[in-house]
Order: C-alpha cells, then sequence, then structure tokens
C-alpha cells in the first residue's frame, strides 16, 4: 500500500488572491510564524477565484500528492 497523505506533516495555507500587494503582506507575516518540528509549510496561491469555495476547491486539487 502506498503511504497515506495524512502522515505528511505539512501546514498548507490556501490563499484567494485578488490584490498582489495583499498576498505579499500574507507572506511575509507567514514566514515570521515559528513552524513545529518536523513540519513544513505549503503556501498555495489561487488566483481568478469566482468565490471563496472555488478558491478552496482549486486549491486543494493543486495540493494533492
Amino acid at each position: 500500500m502506498g503511504r497515506s497523505t495524512w502522515t505528511i506533516k505539512k501546514i498548507a495555507f490556501l490563499l484567494c488572491v485578488n490584490d498582489e500587494s495583499y498576498y505579499i503582506k500574507c507572506l511575509r507575516h507567514i514566514s515570521l510564524l515559528s513552524v513545529p518540528k518536523g513540519y513544513t509549510i505549503e503556501v498555495i496561491a489561487v488566483r481568478g477565484a469566482e468565490s471563496m469555495t472555488e478558491g478552496y476547491n482549486k486549491g486543494m486539487k493543486k495540493n494533492r500528492c
């Protein structure tokens, strides 16, 4: 059996981007967070989503291992 994607220690931030300056500010804040040992951070930017729901779904599809 393959490795379960749920065992990967990753924190993903799904960001619906419609303002690049706000996106850059978010990236700065995320970079200042303390990341627990053994975890990684992934930022998934979704541009052009018509709604938060659409953006979330597109981000989840991008995040598939």
